[in-house]
């Protein structure tokens, strides 16, 4: 009985391990995901410090390097979507022309590498314009002026965002019949890099999830650890949809539209 239920055990672990639909780099790169998090965000916080009274400027350097790392998060982690790896693997020539007979994501529109930058580089330019509605609320071009805000701003719940990136199924990848290629994983897209942002901003304000409420703040092993998942959570959705792109072309014997 026991080498039985062993042997079951097994072959579930096993079975997980064959359908996983990133490669094995994927989890060495999520590790580093989270050690450029926790290595980033207490630069953050000394430049926020150091410029607590050195004005516009000092306020203004902050900011920026906030969202851009904020970006740098996004990009990453759809890096790992594409391709399972991070950046060098994502934005290699990928597909090629020819592509195997699965297409999804990689080498079945003709430039998978070229695609998969491209969307590398829009999960980072969504992730830092989430910043953006802080200045609309504000009604001002200031930094100083932001600070001076009494509540988050609307894209910075958590609900609303996961509703527009929803919508752009409706909106966008099947009014222009994007079903069937690798922008059909828009959605998705969107959402990963706005979750990734809000869960950043989680670890000091905690999530507002409308009509809920608003979380505590997230402890830090909860939000490296929820950055580092994030990517393979969205590759397991997009595979339970039948939209996994490139990553899963890794198992075709002879490696066509393969990233890896």
């Amino acid at each position: 009985m026991e080498a039985a239920a062993a042997q079951r055990r097994w072959w579930w672990w096993w079975s997980l391990w064959q359908s996983w639909p990133l490669p094995p780099l994927s989890l060495l790169s999520s590790l580093l995901l989270a050690l450029f998090c926790a290595l980033a965000d207490p630069l953050c916080e000394r430049l926020q410090q150091a410029g607590g009274g050195g004005g516009e400027v000092a306020m203004l350097m902050k900011a920026a390097l906030d969202s851009a790392v904020h970006g740098a998060v996004a990009m990453w982690s759809w890096a790992l979507v594409c391709g399972g790896g991070g950046f060098a693997v994502s934005l290699r020539g990928g597909g090629g022309g020819g592509g195997g007979g699965d297409g999804g994501g990689g080498g079945g529109d003709g430039g998978g590498g070229g695609t998969a930058a491209a969307q590398v580089l829009l999960a980072g330019f969504l992730a830092c314009c989430l910043d953006l509605d802080h200045f609309v609320m504000a009604r001002s071009l200031r930094i100083s002026d932001l600070h001076r805000l009494r509540g988050r701003p609307p894209l910075h719940n958590t609900t609303l965002v996961l509703a527009l990136a929803l919508s752009l199924e409706v909106v966008l990848v099947r009014p222009l019949g994007l079903l069937g290629g690798p922008w059909e994983r828009l959605p998705a897209l969107a959402a990963l890099a706005w979750l990734s942002h809000h869960v950043r901003d989680g670890a000091r304000r905690g999530l507002w999830l409308w009509p809920l409420g608003s979380t505590p703040p997230l402890p830090r092993w909860a939000y490296l650890a929820l950055t580092a998942a994030l990517p393979h959570a969205t590759a397991l959705a997009l595979a339970a949809c039948g939209r996994a792109g490139g990553p899963a072309q890794r198992r075709q014997p002879n490696g066509a539209g393969s990233f890896v």
